[in-house]
């Protein structure tokens, strides 16, 4: 018992027997020296001989009790606190009326009777306050006791014991895992109960405990479930005592290395569809220029028969047609090598002028008798280069279904008109041939022209590769919906104000 414990215990037992001593003598007195009757003497001084006894037998009680030593000196000090006061009140009224020359037992009865209703006051309302705070304490403990044991975390609360963690209780959460019931864990050490997580697992948790500390860590332990993954986090919150916490992080491990194994598969397929694109495009350049050489020399030959052959001859029919099949072949050599480079998709994108970037398209566009009218002024964020070839091929494809005449001259017959009319390129007249108009929709722009226009029932299989209505490759539209499939824009084909085919790109963002 400390030093502390014992004082407390002295004072209590002390001011009783004190107490008790005085009221024996007066006993004494009464009885032998003034000759007071036995049970008289008895009966008055019973009850208050038997309060100053109680003091000291409480005091043993608390010696011997499991009260914290803090409480034992409390209950010493409001003892003492009260003896002090009722002694000093009685003995103050005494020395005034001892000096006035008459003692007056009923003015000491009353003043006392007002201590001890003031002390039983001040009493009353502590013990009130204990009550509402042992009230709340209650409540709170009640909330967390729920808490705990209806949590979907795991948690055991541990004690300190020498130099062992001790179960103290355990949640449900924790007894299923663990395959254990509270029943059998309680009173057993932690680590006999669950695995460690390291090898000085009990160590430096007791150390974390004992200094107040919070602790956290991740580890993986076998439960009832199979292998989990778990943050192991410390609570200490009492002297010796803690709230260790298994938050199972599986799901979150699981999905975070699912996560990385789809991002590691996506750089492998990325990387593998580069090589692709590389070797693709390495392979068309290859075959375009092993097929554009002998096909220049059969186009020069040609040239040379026809120009020494007599125009009235029929051969001179069969070299025309020759060279029309050399430039059939030529257009498919460029088509399939821009077909090729269509797995790249858009890396950079700038601002483009809609009607500036048409009417420099149309140039490099053999014509014949088509005219071209510009009625946009938009400026988009694209690529220029895949939206040059996307304008080219529209032109094209409108040029050879729309136009009359299947034969093509040169680009200079073509002309450009903007939306007034005006000339914007080398013609001096509109022709002939198919009108080509380059509009501005909501949410983008379209390409629209007056020719024949293309069937309802074939709108959905243009844009395939390969598919073609008349003599064209067939790739032509392909590379059209891969360009704006590459720059994230819709591309549909319907039909014109004029009776031909209207093909629309929306999604396009503005500058």
């Amino acid at each position: 018992m400390g030093l502390r414990r014992q004082v407390g215990v002295f004072v209590i037992c002390s001011i009783g027997l004190l107490l008790a001593g005085v009221i024996l003598f007066d006993m004494y007195a009464d009885w032998a020296l003034e000759g007071k009757s036995l049970w008289s003497t008895v009966i008055e001084n019973a009850l208050p001989l038997g309060l100053a006894l109680a003091l000291p037998t409480v005091g043993f009680r608390l010696a011997r009790s499991d009260f914290e030593t803090e409480y034992v000196v409390s209950v010493a000090w409001w003892t003492a606190v009260g003896f002090l006061i009722m002694g000093g009140v009685a003995s103050t009224v005494i020395g005034f009326q001892l000096l006035q020359g008459e003692l007056k037992p009923q003015v000491l009865a009353v003043q006392t009777t007002i201590v001890g209703t003031v002390g039983g006051l001040l009493v009353g309302y502590r013990t009130a306050n204990l009550r509402r705070a042992q009230t709340r304490v209650s409540a709170e403990k009640e909330r967390w006791q729920s808490l705990f044991e209806n949590d979907f975390t795991s948690i055991v609360d541990i004690n300190v014991v020498g130099e062992k963690l001790v179960v103290e209780a355990t949640n449900d959460r924790f007894d299923a895992l663990a395959g254990v019931t509270a029943e059998n864990a309680v009173g057993r050490p932690l680590f006999e109960v669950t695995e460690p997580y390291a090898e000085d697992a009990e160590a430096t948790l007791r150390n974390h405990i004992v200094e107040g500390r919070l602790f956290s860590t991740e580890t993986s332990y076998r439960t009832t479930e199979g292998t989990k993954h778990f943050k192991l986090r410390l609570v200490p919150y009492n002297d010796g005592r803690a709230f260790l916490i298994y938050q199972d992080e599986t799901d979150i491990i699981e999905a975070q290395q699912e996560l990385e194994a789809a991002v590691d598969q996506l750089e492998r397929s990325n990387e593998q569809l580069e090589q692709s694109n590389e070797q693709l495009e390495q392979f068309a350049s290859v075959v375009s220029h092993d097929l554009r050489n002998p096909l220049n020399v059969a186009r020069s030959t040609v040239e040379l028969l026809t120009a020494d052959a007599d125009p009235d001859a029929a051969p001179v029919e069969h070299y025309e047609r020759l060279d029309w099949a050399h430039e059939r072949m030529e257009t498919l050599i460029d088509d399939m090598l821009a077909l090729a480079r269509q797995g790249k998709s858009v890396s950079e994108v700038e601002a483009v002028d809609l009607g500036a970037l048409a009417a420099e398209c149309w140039r490099t566009v053999e014509a014949d008798d088509a005219t071209l009218n510009i009625a946009v002024e938009k400026t988009i964020e694209a690529d220029p280069n895949r939206l040059r070839q996307l304008f080219e091929n529209l032109f094209r494809n409108s040029i050879e279904h729309g136009s009359t005449d299947s034969q093509r001259s040169s680009s200079a017959d073509g002309s450009v008109e903007d939306g007034s009319g005006s000339d914007r390129s080398a013609g001096d007249a509109a022709g002939t041939g198919v009108t080509i108009r380059v509009l501005e929709i909501p949410g983008g722009f379209a390409v629209a022209d007056d020719g024949p226009g293309i069937p309802e029932d074939e709108r959905d299989h243009v844009f395939e590769t390969g598919y073609t209505t008349g003599g064209g490759t067939g790739f032509g539209l392909s590379i059209v919906a891969d360009i704006a499939e590459a720059h994230g824009w819709d591309v549909s084909v319907t039909e014109s104000e004029d009776g031909g085919a209207r093909f629309e790109i929306t999604g396009v963002e503005t500058v």
